[in-house]
Formats: C-alpha cells, sequence, structure tokens
C-alpha cells in the first residue's frame, strides 16, 4: 500500500511517500520565486502531486489539516483550504482516498506530541525540531533543523513532517482506524 503524505503551504510542500511504512519518496514541491499568484502556485502544486500519482499507485493521501482555531493568518488558512481542496479532487479522480490529521493527531500517532506537554514544547517551532528528530532515528536520515524557516536549503521540517503524517495514516490504518476519507477524525 502506497501512502502519500502531504506537509502543504503555498510556496513549499513536503511530500512523502510510504510503502507498507517505509519512504520510498521524499522531496518537497517549491512554487517558483517569479509565481506570486496564489492559483498559480496551487496549479503548480497539483501538477506535481499528479506526476506522484502517475509514477507511484497511491491508495491513500494523508494531508495535514488546516486548524482555523489557531490560525494566525486566515488568509494564509483560506489558501491552504483551496489547495487541500485541490488536492482532494486529484485524489478522488486518481481513486485515492483522503485522510485529513489534525496536527495533535498525527505527531501523537507517531509519538512526538504528548496530552500533558509544557507551553514550550507545545510550541511550533520545537515540535518541527522534533519531528526531523524523529525522521532522523526512524529512517536514519540526515535531515537538518534551523530556526531559520526561510532557509530552505539548510531547513528539512517540511521532509520529515510529510513522511510523519503518511507513518501516521499507515500505524492508524494497521490499528484498524478508519481511512475511508469520510470522517476527518480517524
Amino acid at each position: 500500500m502506497y501512502i502519500l503524505g502531504l506537509d502543504l503551504a503555498t510556496v513549499s510542500s513536503g511530500v512523502a511517500i510510504l510503502e507498507d511504512g517505509e519512504p520510498v519518496y521524499s522531496d518537497t514541491i517549491q512554487t517558483p520565486d517569479s509565481m506570486k499568484n496564489i492559483f498559480e502556485r496551487i496549479l503548480f502544486i497539483q501538477d506535481k502531486i499528479i506526476e506522484l500519482h502517475d509514477s507511484y499507485k497511491i491508495d491513500i493521501v494523508a494531508i495535514e489539516d488546516v486548524p482555523l482555531s489557531v490560525s494566525r493568518n486566515l488568509i494564509t488558512a483560506k489558501h491552504l483550504i483551496l489547495l487541500a481542496g485541490a488536492v482532494m479532487g486529484i485524489n478522488n479522480q486518481r481513486g485515492a482516498t483522503t485522510v485529513f490529521l489534525n496536527p495533535s493527531e498525527w505527531r501523537k500517532a507517531v509519538g512526538i506530541f504528548e496530552e500533558h506537554s509544557t507551553r514550550e514544547q507545545m510550541k511550533r517551532e520545537f515540535q518541527k525540531a522534533k519531528a526531523v528528530e524523529l525522521a532522523n532515528k526512524l529512517w536514519n536520515l540526515e535531515l537538518v533543523y534551523t530556526t531559520e524557516y526561510q532557509d530552505k536549503k539548510t531547513h528539512h521540517s517540511d521532509l520529515a513532517e510529510s513522511a510523519l503524517i503518511a507513518l501516521a495514516c499507515y500505524r492508524i490504518f494497521n490499528k484498524g482506524g478508519h481511512l475511508d476519507g469520510k470522517d476527518n477524525n480517524i
């Protein structure tokens, strides 16, 4: 079974494909700097995801959900929802199930989120650093995390998180969770 994990963003999206829980593909989709229009960026990302569907028989696409209640920027949230909808359409056309996982859900499933975390441990940057650390440990990678988020040459949290989102989906599925695409809360 192929699971595509997506850490969607309109500038740099992390993508990873797992086959039976092991990574077979990992990359980021970087929209060109010259592409300022959100719809152009969505179409660019959409084309790259279509290429992945064409290269692999993807069964499930796991996407990190956009938690609107804690979103710091509603315009960004709106753009992510549009992008997720576009990806959902592709998945539907290709016969793949789409699953949305809340950040706390997928992090809990892979072991980097605990119910009684401190305020510091709940911060986005701490969680991203933990994701890189875990991906390196699980798959013997050499991903790097830096607090300079915009420096994509040395920042690999998109790669780590997309792989861990796919792994969370795989683990939930193998524990008997329902991945029918009808219930966003697995």
